[in-house]
């Protein structure tokens, strides 16, 4: 399993990094974008942890889409 970062995401997606963030639910394990869910992966311990998703995931997500 390859992990990107949000930006990446964003950008396969087509919309702002800032979006994912804004579309986690509330225990921040998913992220709920155009109607799909999407596995927030965190890397590292704290509140510097790093956000990640899942590479093949969202590909599926973009070919769902368009």
């Amino acid at each position: 399993m390859k992990l990107i970062s949000s930006v990446e995401a964003a950008k396969l997606l087509q919309v702002h990094h800032t979006t994912l963030y804004r579309k986690e639910t509330p225990d921040g394990h998913w992220c709920v974008i155009y109607g799909h869910r999407l596995r927030v992966h965190s890397v590292g311990i704290g509140p510097g942890a790093k956000r990640r998703y899942n590479e093949a995931e969202v590909q599926r997500l973009v070919h769902e889409l368009w």
